[in-house]
C-alpha cells in the first residue's frame, strides 16, 4: 500500500460518527470503518500516513478537490504526511 488516510468524525452532530480509514494502492482506492482504539499504523502498512479528526463537510470539501494543507480540519490540524491528502483526493476523483 502506498497512503493510507486516518479520519475521525468526532465533530459530525451524530452521538456516534465512524472512523474511516482510506487507503491507495497501485490497484485504486479502498476504505473501511475503522475499530476504535486502533492506530492507522497497526492495520495498514503504507508508506505514508496521515490523519485527523474532522467535520463531514471538511470531507467532502477535501473530496471536492478543496486545499487543506494550510486549512484547519474543523479546529484541527492534519497530522503526518500531508502529500497523503493530495494523492488520496486526486485518485478518489479519478485524476
Amino acid at each position: 500500500m502506498t497512503h493510507a488516510l486516518w479520519l475521525c468524525n468526532c465533530y459530525s452532530e451524530d452521538d456516534w460518527a465512524p472512523v474511516w480509514e482510506i487507503i491507495a494502492t497501485e490497484d485504486g482506492v479502498g476504505w473501511r470503518h475503522g475499530g476504535s482504539g486502533t492506530e492507522l499504523h497497526d492495520v495498514v502498512s503504507a508508506q505514508l500516513h496521515a490523519g485527523g479528526h474532522v467535520h463531514p463537510a471538511d470531507v467532502l470539501s477535501w473530496l471536492q478537490g478543496a486545499d487543506m494543507h494550510d486549512r484547519d480540519w474543523y479546529g484541527h490540524e492534519i497530522w503526518g504526511d500531508l502529500e497523503v491528502l493530495d494523492s488520496l483526493s486526486k485518485q478518489i476523483r479519478g485524476g
